[in-house]
């Protein structure tokens, strides 16, 4: 093993959960820098981790941990996420000010880390009648998809101030076990298993069911996200995609066809509301080529875990 340490923002975090569990599997990294606001609570207890509950809001504190510990790669993951709400000037600040503060700090260490920045697939906006976008597409408007969106366009421009040592991921919609009740799937599959467990009664509430996505599994996400940290190029960014939209009713299908009882489906009009994105849809074709990347589990077993994650969680046996 070498002395390569990662530091991860946003640890403690749906995606930073997954990505600190594949990392400790192997022993690329010596030592996993977990930075987060509660990442201590949520990161494993194992000696190849060594925890900082810092808010990159606070710029001394997070160039005193980059300085003092010297990371030979970084994963920027924290954000204010897509169903975070609609203060935009909070979501610019944690999103665009806060990746800003952490580039500003790892360009003070010599050698440069190799930072891999997690952008997002909606940058490219909606593809309804375009087709799947590539890293060249053009991204955008501002203004029209909602701040999420345009925190990560203004984002990915601090970023490419340091093409020296910083790489854009760009991953299209993930879904997984361990996801905040707050996004669509894995609101369906918690409803499914209070109903099983007696705790709701036999109706799914959904919102809009019509917007397509390349949905994917967390965990081949977090998969690219390692390969990236190894194989990509700096000043480079890369679709981490299915170029296979599919609408979140037909997942829902899926998910009802996994039920133990029998459920109906009832739109709430407090869930209803126009998709600013109708269609989100990717070419990973670049990633394949750098780092031969592709997804390896299929969105069947990724509801199935999803589904019994929350009926873990529910008690149902």
């Amino acid at each position: 093993m070498d002395a390569s340490r990662i530091l991860i923002t946003g640890a403690s975090g749906f995606v930073g959960q997954h990505l600190v569990s594949s990392l400790l599997q192997g022993d690329t990294f010596s030592e996993l820098l977990c930075v987060d606001r509660q990442a201590e609570a949520a990161c494993p207890a194992t000696e190849r981790i060594r925890h900082f509950n810092a808010d990159l809001g606070r710029k001394e504190e997070i160039a005193a941990i980059v300085a003092a510990h010297r990371p030979t790669h970084i994963v920027h993951l924290a954000a204010a996420s897509a169903g975070a709400g609609t203060d935009r000037d909070q979501i610019f600040a944690v999103n665009v000010e806060g990746t800003r503060t952490l580039l500003d700090a790892a360009a003070e260490i010599t050698p440069f880390p190799r930072v891999l920045f997690i952008s997002s697939g909606y940058v490219y906006g909606d593809r309804e009648g375009i087709g799947a976008a590539l890293e060249t597409s053009p991204l955008g408007p501002l203004w029209r998809f909602g701040a999420y969106t345009d925190s990560k366009i203004e984002a990915e421009n601090c970023a490419r101030n340091y093409p020296a040592f910083t790489m854009i991921a760009r991953p299209f919609t993930h879904i997984g076990p361990g996801q905040a009740p707050t996004f669509a799937l894995s609101s369906f599959a918690r409803q499914i298993a209070q109903i099983e467990a007696g705790r709701q009664e036999p109706i799914i509430r959904v919102g809009n069911l019509a917007a397509k996505r390349d949905f994917l599994d967390v965990r081949d996400v977090v998969t690219a996200y390692t390969l990236l940290l190894t194989h990509g190029v700096p000043g480079e960014a890369y679709n981490i995609a299915t170029n296979n939209p599919l609408t979140t009713q037909s997942l829902l299908d899926r998910l009802i066809a996994m039920a133990r009882v029998s459920v109906s489906v009832e739109v709430d009009p407090n869930r209803l509301r126009p998709a600013d994105i109708q269609c989100s849809t990717g070419d990973s074709s670049k990633l394949t080529r750098a780092t031969a990347w592709r997804p390896q589990i299929s969105l069947n077993q990724t509801l199935a875990d999803t589904l019994n994650y929350w009926r873990n969680r529910e008690g149902v046996v």
